[in-house]
């Protein structure tokens, strides 16, 4: 029985020294670099955009009703759903194919002003900074409508898959993008004022 136990653990380790060896012959396999950096950099620029005259220092002017809830979230579920996804945390199907990727909007919602989130919703981001492809909505949306979905994405975040983040999350998520929420303060760089 002792003999074959040493012959076991002989023929184990003549295996295993094999392997090391037939790995250290092998070409490493290079592992492509991301400059993270450069990815927040472009992010923040993305959310730090000077919001054009006509937007800044818009309110909301909507309640968050029930009715303008519903609202909201039909228009959601018909234009926004696609990218955004069904929580508003960019999981939508086609959202995942985009470069960059569709916004989690029940997130960014709660970070960024009402001011700023109309003219994105409003004008889209097809123009620089953003480079996106989110569309104009003000040639299909009114402008009650626009405000509606706004008003529906802000619960998505107060009640939703935003507010359920933890708060070591939120505060990743706000790390360099400031801390409103959703204000409509005015103050030129797309960020609410202070909670």
């Amino acid at each position: 029985m002792m003999k074959r136990l040493l012959l076991l653990a002989a023929s184990l380790l003549l295996l295993a020294a094999c392997q090391v060896e037939g790995e250290a012959d092998a070409e490493p396999t290079p592992v492509p670099t991301v400059d993270m950096m450069a990815i927040r950099d472009q992010m923040q620029l993305r959310h730090q955009a000077t919001i054009p005259e006509e937007y800044a220092g818009l309110v909301n002017p909507v309640s968050a009703t029930e009715e303008v809830l519903a609202d909201g979230e039909d228009i959601y579920a018909t234009y926004c759903t696609v990218c955004h996804g069904e929580t508003g945390m960019g999981e939508g199907a086609a959202g995942q194919t985009l470069n960059p990727v569709a916004a989690p909007v029940a997130q960014t919602s709660q970070m960024l002003g009402d001011d700023y989130l109309f003219w994105r919703v409003s004008e889209g981001g097809t123009m620089d900074p953003f480079n996106s492809a989110m569309p104009t909505w003000s040639n299909t949306l009114s402008e009650e409508e626009r405000w509606a979905v706004i008003t529906y994405i802000q619960s998505l975040g107060a009640n939703g898959a935003g507010h359920n983040m933890s708060d070591m999350q939120h505060e990743n998520g706000m790390q360099g993008m400031g801390q409103g929420h959703g204000n409509g303060n005015g103050n030129g760089n797309g960020m609410g004022g202070p909670p």
